[in-house]
C-alpha cells in the first residue's frame, strides 16, 4: 500500500508545474480576466477602425521563343558575330529581363506619381508614398512556380484606385517595350550603317591593292589566259575546265565581280594543272604513234572519238568519203581492179594526213600548256604576299556582305515588332478585402492581455512577497510536505490517518506535537481537520503566537492559500533558536 501511494505522490511531483501554473491563474483570474477583456474590447476596436486593404492584379505570359532567330525567321547570328550586339526579340534570360524592366523604376515611377497625385485629390495632407516604401508595401510581382505567366498584384486602402492602377501599368509597360525595342533596333540599324560605310572603303581598298599587285605580278594574265585555263573566275567569263583535277575547296576560292583575280591556290592549280596536261599530251602522241601502218581503221577511230575537233576537218571528212568509195569497191571488183587500188592508195595519203595533223594540233597544245606552266610559276615571296592581300580583300568583302544582308534583317525587324509579352487576363478587384484580418486583429489582442494580465498578477504576487506553492514553503522551511488535507470530507488525500500516524511522523509522543499556522487563516479553520486526524489524542494544540512555545518542541506546520516570505523567515528563526523538531508540513487544499 505504502507502494502505490509512492507512486501517486510521484505522479502528484511531475504534474507540480502544470498545477502551480493554474494555480497561478486561478488566484488571479479576476485580472488576468480584465487585462483580456479589455485588450481584446480594443483589438476590435482597432480592427473596426483600421483601412481594410483590397487587392486586385492581372497576369502575361511571356514571350518563350529562345534562341538567335526571331519570330519571322530571321536570324541575327551574323550580327552578333560581326557586332556583338543581339538584336534578336528573345534569350536565355529574356523572362528574367522582362520582370525586371516592369520592376524598375522608369516604368513604374508614372505610375507612382499617378498614385500620389490621386491620394492627394481625396486627402489634402497626403504625404506622398516613396518609390521603394510603395514597391515593398503595396505592388508584387513574380511567377507562377514553373510557368512563363507573370503575376501583378497590386494593393490599396483606396478600392476605386486598384484597377486604374492596374490598366495604367499595363499600358505604361506595352508603351515602353516598344519604345525600348525600337530604340534597341534603331541603334543597331545606325551601327551598322557605320560599319558598312567603312567596309566599303575597305573592301575597294584591298580589292585595289590585289588588282595592283596581280597586275605588277602578271597574274592578271594568267587569270586571262585562255577558254579552258582557269576555274576560279567568275561564271561571266563562260570558262570551262577539261580534266578531271580536284578544285579548291570553297574557302580556297574568291571571286569579286566582274573582277579577273586569281587565287593563291588558283596559281598553283594552273601550275599543275599545265604539269598534268603536258603529261597527257606526251601519252597521247605516244599512243598515236604506236598504231602499226596496216591498222588504219583503228588510227581513224581513235582520232575520231578523242580529237573532235580533227573530225571536222576537211581532210578528215574526204579520208570518210574515200573509206565508203573502198568499201563498196572492194564489193563490186577483184583486188588486183586498178580502180580499187588507187582507192587504197588514196586512203593511205589520207590517213597519214590526218594523223600528221593531229600530232601537230597535240604538239601546239603542248607548247601552250608549258607556257602556261611556266606563266604559273612564281617566287615563293611573291605567293605569300599575293595569297595574304587576297585573304584580306576577301574577308573585308564577305563582312561587308554580312553586314548588308544584317541591315536587311533590321529593317524588316524594325517593320513588324512583336510584343515580349501577352495579356492573359484582365485586371480584376478581388470580391473581399486581403488585410488587415479582423479576426486575428482581435485574437491578437485577446492573446496580448492574457500574458498582460499574467505579468501584471505575477508582479503583484512578487511586490508582496507572498508565498502560495507548498514546494517553495517546503524549500524556505527546508523541510517536507507530509500530507495534503481535503476539506471536504476532512481527510488527508495521500495515507490513511492509521499509516499517517503511525508511519510518517514516527513519533512516540503525540501529545508533544505542537501545531503551527502558518498565514492569515483563524486557528478554527483548522482545528475540526486535526481533531479528526489526531481524535486518540486530546491533548494536541494548535499556536499562532510563537512566544508561548518551550525549547524541543516537535512541530508540525498547518499551511493555506499563502503566507508572507518575510513572516516565514522570522517564524523559521525564532523555532531555530528554541531548537524546535520540525516534523514537516500538512498543507490544506
Amino acid at each position: 500500500m505504502i507502494s502505490e501511494m509512492d507512486k501517486n505522490l510521484t505522479k502528484n511531483e511531475d504534474d507540480i508545474d502544470f498545477k502551480l501554473f493554474f494555480s497561478f491563474l486561478k488566484r488571479n483570474k479576476t485580472i488576468i480576466s480584465i487585462f483580456s477583456i479589455l485588450f481584446f474590447l480594443f483589438a476590435c476596436f482597432y480592427a473596426l477602425r483600421t483601412k481594410r486593404i483590397w487587392e486586385g492584379q492581372f497576369e502575361i505570359v511571356l514571350n518563350q521563343n529562345n534562341g538567335r532567330r526571331n519570330s519571322k525567321g530571321i536570324d541575327f547570328s551574323g550580327l552578333a558575330q560581326f557586332t556583338g550586339i543581339d538584336v534578336s526579340s528573345n534569350s536565355s534570360n529574356s523572362q528574367l529581363t522582362e520582370k525586371g524592366i516592369l520592376e524598375s523604376p522608369s516604368v513604374l515611377m508614372p505610375i507612382l506619381n499617378f498614385v500620389n497625385e490621386e491620394k492627394s485629390k481625396l486627402n489634402s495632407k497626403h504625404v506622398d508614398l516613396s518609390f521603394i516604401e510603395w514597391t515593398k508595401d503595396k505592388l508584387f510581382i513574380d511567377f507562377k512556380k514553373k510557368t512563363a505567366i507573370l503575376q501583378i498584384f497590386y494593393r490599396d486602402t483606396d478600392k476605386d484606385l486598384i484597377i486604374p492602377v492596374l490598366n495604367k501599368l499595363s499600358n505604361e509597360y506595352k508603351e515602353y517595350s516598344s519604345k525600348r525595342k525600337l530604340d534597341s533596333l534603331q541603334f543597331t540599324k545606325n551601327y551598322l550603317k557605320e560599319q558598312i560605310s567603312l567596309y566599303k572603303k575597305n573592301s575597294f581598298e584591298s580589292i585595289k591593292k590585289v588588282q595592283e599587285f596581280a597586275i605588277e605580278q602578271d597574274l592578271m594574265a594568267l587569270s586571262m589566259g585562255g577558254t579552258n585555263f582557269n576555274p576560279f573566275l567568275n561564271s561571266n567569263t563562260n570558262m570551262q575546265l577539261n580534266l578531271n583535277t580536284q578544285l579548291p575547296t570553297s574557302t580556297e576560292r574568291f571571286n569579286f565581280n566582274n573582277n579577273n583575280l586569281i587565287t593563291n591556290a588558283g596559281i598553283e592549280y594552273v601550275r599543275v594543272n599545265a604539269a598534268n596536261e603536258i603529261k597527257n599530251l606526251d601519252l597521247t602522241i605516244n599512243k598515236l604513234n604506236n598504231f602499226s601502218d596496216s591498222d588504219n581503221d583503228g588510227i581513224v577511230q581513235f582520232i575520231g572519238v578523242t580529237f573532235p575537233e580533227i573530225a571536222q576537218s576537211d581532210v578528215f571528212k574526204a579520208l570518210q568519203v574515200v573509206q565508203l568509195s573502198l568499201a563498196d569497191l572492194n564489193y563490186k571488183y577483184h583486188e588486183i581492179d586498178p580502180e580499187l587500188v588507187r582507192t587504197r592508195d588514196r586512203e593511205k595519203i589520207l590517213i597519214n594526213q590526218v594523223k600528221l595533223n593531229t600530232l601537230n594540233h597535240l604538239k601546239a597544245l603542248k607548247v601552250i600548256a608549258e607556257s602556261k606552266k611556266e606563266a604559273a610559276t612564281r617566287p615563293k615571296e611573291i605567293l605569300i604576299k599575293y595569297k595574304n592581300l587576297v585573304r584580306e580583300a576577301s574577308r573585308d568583302e564577305k563582312t561587308l556582305i554580312s553586314l548588308e544582308n544584317e541591315l536587311r534583317a533590321v529593317n524588316l525587324e524594325k517593320s513588324k515588332l512583336e510584343e515580349p509579352w501577352r495579356l492573359i487576363t484582365e485586371p480584376t478587384l478581388g470580391k473581399n478585402p486581403v488585410a488587415p484580418s479582423r479576426r486575428k486583429i482581435g485574437l491578437f489582442g485577446l492573446f496580448l492581455g492574457l500574458l498582460s494580465g499574467i505579468i501584471i498578477s505575477f508582479l503583484k504576487e512578487k511586490k508582496k512577497g507572498l508565498i502560495f506553492e507548498k514546494s517553495t514553503l517546503a524549500k524556505t522551511l527546508e523541510t517536507e510536505i507530509l500530507d495534503e488535507v481535503n476539506l471536504e470530507n476532512k481527510s488527508l488525500i495521500n495515507y490513511p490517518n492509521k499509516i499517517f500516524l503511525e508511519d510518517i511522523l514516527k513519533v512516540e509522543n503525540f501529545d508533544s506535537i505542537k501545531f503551527i499556522v502558518l498565514g492569515d487563516k483563524d486557528i478554527s479553520f483548522f482545528e475540526d481537520v486535526i481533531k479528526n486526524i489526531f481524535k486518540k489524542f486530546t491533548k494536541f494544540k494548535i499556536e499562532k503566537e510563537l512566544i508561548k512555545l518551550s525549547n524541543n518542541e516537535n512541530i508540525i506546520y498547518l499551511f493555506s492559500e499563502s503566507v508572507n516570505y518575510l513572516e516565514l523567515l522570522k517564524i523559521k528563526k525564532i523555532l531555530h533558536k528554541k531548537s524546535a523538531n520540525i516534523i514537516g508540513i500538512i498543507t490544506f487544499n
